[in-house]
């Protein structure tokens, strides 16, 4: 069920990733702060998870939705790891504030 709520939200913001979402597995772990992918499923800590509304709960996981179909985890296996998270992270992060600007702006224009 929590899987389906999920990948409903975030196909509701991000269409285009629907092949991407649908292959993915979303598994609670407690041994993880906050959230994360190693490329093939999604983790998350339920307890932090619980603590977030819904618009922040699709925000968590269209980040780590993006690192999948951006394919970070591969791609930074021979980069510095630290830069690279944090390129990555800077880079999920922009296609989600872009988004949520082109949606403003069409309600705008409404």
């Amino acid at each position: 069920m929590f899987q389906t709520v999920v990948k409903s939200g975030v196909l509701k913001k991000f269409p285009l990733l629907g092949s991407t979402i649908s292959s993915l597995e979303i598994v609670p772990d407690n041994n993880i702060e906050t959230a994360a992918t190693d490329g093939n499923k999604i983790y998350y800590n339920p307890k932090f998870i619980e603590t977030l509304s819904a618009e922040d709960k699709n925000f968590v996981f269209s980040h780590e939705i993006m690192h999948v179909a951006f394919n970070h985890v591969e791609r930074g296996k021979d980069k510095n790891s630290q830069q690279w998270n944090i390129a990555a992270d800077a880079n999920s992060d922009y296609c989600d504030l872009a988004n949520e600007r082109m949606e403003l702006e069409v309600k705008l224009d409404d």
